[in-house]
């Protein structure tokens, strides 16, 4: 696995999902981000965007609600596509 010093994932979430799998998908990425931020209970969805880039210290921001899920080298691909 790659650590990417340049990306960032936060993952939006509110108490009614499960967070575990999108979680999981995350650390078993074959690039792995910076760092996972978790935004808990930010409403609305734009206050929640505004918060995650404002709160982002990398070049590269990768947003997800908690109840999506990654297959095992999207971030890889999405990564590899960008600096392309």
């Amino acid at each position: 696995m790659k650590k990417l010093n340049d990306l960032e994932v936060v993952v939006r979430y509110t108490c009614e999902v499960n967070i575990s799998r999108c979680i999981k998908s995350i650390k078993r990425q074959s690039f792995l981000p910076r760092r996972i931020n978790i935004l808990k209970n930010v409403t609305p969805s734009s206050r929640a965007m505004q918060k995650a880039f404002d709160d982002c210290k990398s070049r590269y921001l990768l947003v997800l609600d908690a109840d999506q899920e990654l297959a095992g080298n999207a971030i890889e691909v999405l990564y590899k596509k960008k600096k392309a």
